[in-house]
């Protein structure tokens, strides 16, 4: 038989072993072959139809390779065989993705790194063989146990956090539509809370655009026309952070002493002793200001700038702003953390029912020549 390719046994044997195995001989099989059965040997698809023509041709008089039943087995599993990230073979494997990446950082399991095909920008994807880790899973079932239960924890508490944000969530639609449901049937007697509700809503949606802040200005500044002074309360905000030291004791100052190192310095470079002090300080790191409207127990917090101030003051009796002082916290009240994926208006349809509210109430003053206070 006249060589047509420097890999022609590999080709020969590989179709050998495949028509055993009565596998169909295309280059997609072949291929893979080459890359699990053969450990990665150049694949040519060239050599490929033109060792193929030369098997077809052979009359198989005896002169194929020979096929032992260890070779057929592997071809299987090399079939079978596939390169993973890490991520996708915990999932196939139901195994913990940190015992398995423990795994590949040990040098127990081998990977390759290739480039993301999704992300150009982002780092080499690491890619395990399946095979190698299943041959690893057959060894070592006592630690394929106790991941598989380190998982079923791990899943345990993904669901239970799903959940609770699932309750959470319920609590604050319920709220809402509860809210909403309330202030729309008193809105021709009271529209104050109505609007206020739809102006929360809509500070929600563009406090990360501040191309549409100037929706939520111009609005509260309508609104604050029309709202009972009663209603309304303003804060003057100091904001605040935290910042933690240490102050090493006579021991470790010694020692850090001894190191020529500073107190910063030894802090940074070893850990402090149960007999160190922790230091907290809390600092100043901005001011803002804030109006509040209340009605019985439901009460709204709209930030606002002193400018804006400003401008609401001009709608306000004399002398009936006055600002309460205020240390911030990270939490804010209940209509301040609503989710934005549970309000179901968008921007354009708020604005639209706010413009109407206020238009027909504006129409009403006018007409009756005076302004009304709700």
């Amino acid at each position: 038989m006249k060589r047509v390719s420097s890999n022609q046994d590999i080709y020969l044997k590989t179709f050998a072993i495949l028509d055993r195995m009565r596998i169909e001989l295309n280059e997609k099989t072949c291929r893979k072959a080459f890359r699990f059965f053969w450990d990665g040997k150049r694949f040519r698809a060239d050599s490929f139809e033109s060792v193929l023509k030369l098997w077809e041709g052979n009359e198989r008089t005896g002169n194929d390779p020979e096929v032992t039943d260890d070779e057929i087995r592997r071809m299987k599993i090399a079939l079978s065989d596939s390169f993973r990230t890490i991520s996708k073979a915990a999932e196939l494997t139901r195994l913990d993705m940190a015992m398995i990446k423990r795994l590949v950082e040990n040098g127990m399991i081998s990977s390759v790194s290739v480039k993301n095909p999704y992300y150009s920008k982002s780092p080499p994807m690491k890619l395990i063989r399946m095979s190698e880790l299943e041959q690893w899973m057959d060894a070592n079932g006592y630690a394929v146990h106790a991941s598989r239960k380190t998982l079923e924890k791990i899943e345990k508490a993904k669901r239970t956090r799903q959940e609770n944000l699932r309750k959470k969530d319920e609590v604050f639609e319920q709220s809402v539509q509860s809210a909403m449901s309330e202030f729309r049937a008193i809105v021709n007697e009271e529209p104050a809370p109505l609007l206020f509700l739809l102006l929360k809503q809509l500070e929600i949606l563009i406090k990360n655009n501040p191309a549409l802040e100037y929706l939520y200005a111009s609005n509260l500044v309508r609104i604050m026309r029309i709202a009972d002074p009663g209603n309304l309360s303003f804060n003057h905000v100091i904001d605040v952070g935290e910042t933690y030291s240490v102050i090493p004791c006579e021991s470790c100052s010694r020692i850090a002493a001894s190191k020529g190192l500073n107190a910063e310095q030894y802090i940074k470079r070893f850990r402090p002793c149960p007999g160190c002090v922790t230091r907290k300080e809390i600092s100043e790191t901005g001011r803002h200001y804030e109006v509040v409207f209340t009605r019985d127990e439901f009460s709204l917090v709209f930030r606002a700038s002193r400018t804006l101030l400003r401008d609401i003051e001009k709608y306000l009796p004399e002398g009936f702003i006055s600002f309460n002082e205020k240390i911030s916290d990270s939490y804010g009240n209940f209509w301040d953390i609503i989710p934005e994926h549970l309000i179901r208006s968008g921007v354009d349809e708020i604005v639209d029912n706010i413009g109407s509210i206020l238009t027909s109430i504006e129409k009403i003053t006018f007409n009756n020549g005076k302004r009304n206070n709700y």
